[in-house]
Parts: C-alpha cells; structure tokens; sequence
C-alpha cells in the first residue's frame, strides 16, 4: 500500500479564511458564496421538519438548508465529525466542496471490491458507503489541504 506522495488536484491550503459564526444565516450565506465563487449556481431554503443535512445538490444546483442545526455552529460539528472519521475534513467549506464534487463528478453507484471500501475508509468512514460519496469526500479533503496517499489518489482518479 502507499505511502502518502502529496498528490493534489489543486484547491485550498491548510486552514480556513472564513468567520464563521453561530449564526445559521450568516453562515449559510458563507456556504453560498463559497459555491457562486465556484460557479455554482445555489438556494438557500428549509429543506422541511426532520431533515437536519447542511447542504445538497440536486438539478445542476446547491441547496443550503437554513434550518439545519449543524449551522448553529459548523466549525464546531464539523471538527466533532472528524473527529470520529465520519468526515474527510474539518473545516466547513468542506459541506461545499463536498457538494459541488456530486455535481462535478461521474460516479459509479458501487465499489468493485472489498478493497475499494478499505481505500475509501482511509478517506472517511462516510467515503466507504459508495464511489460517489468516496469522490466528494476526497474532493472536500483536498479542496480544503488535505492530502491522500497515491493508492486514495488512483481509485479518486478512477
């Protein structure tokens, strides 16, 4: 198995430039502008009682949801997330970036093998359940400084 080779596709450095708050709208309104600098076209709304996801891409488009929890204060949940591996990365603009991947990306719907899923769990435990969560995980990990190992980086690439 490698070893990490400092691979990147481009994007950001290591930490964040961005105030986030404990304010969901303003913070909302962060997420937003990070997608529309990456010409993205996205809605702000609720997305109704019991759904509590950040963010999600639908129809060529990013919808934020307003009323979710997790916005109350992302640097903080987003850090809690990592830190248990269920996420790539730490930072927030990474619900973005994660995003975005979904649109940017072909994926398949189901890993080849076993082996796939070990790759991808080395990514996050979220990037395990399939290719497409897989590619947006790694694509949020390396848009916001992470870097991979080239056996992440040859099945990102696949």
């Amino acid at each position: 198995m490698g070893g990490r080779s400092g691979q990147s596709i481009g994007g950001g450095g290591g930490g964040s430039s961005y105030s986030w708050t404990t304010n969901k709208s303003e913070n909302a309104k962060i997420l937003a502008s990070i997608a529309e600098k990456e010409g993205y076209k996205v809605e702000i709304k609720a997305f109704g009682a019991g759904r509590n996801e950040i963010a999600m891409a639908a129809n060529g488009k990013i919808y934020i949801n307003k009323t979710s929890k997790l916005l109350s204060d992302p640097e903080k949940n987003m850090q809690a997330q990592y830190k248990s591996k269920w996420l790539s990365t730490d930072k927030p603009e990474g619900i973005i970036y994660h995003e975005i991947a979904h649109l940017k990306f072909k994926q398949r719907d189901n890993f080849f093998t076993n082996s796939h899923r070990d790759i991808a769990e080395k990514v996050s435990r979220y990037a395990r359940r399939n290719p497409k969560e897989f590619v947006s995980e790694t694509y949020a990990g390396i848009k916001t400084g992470k870097k991979y190992s080239n056996e992440v980086m040859r099945l990102f690439k696949q």
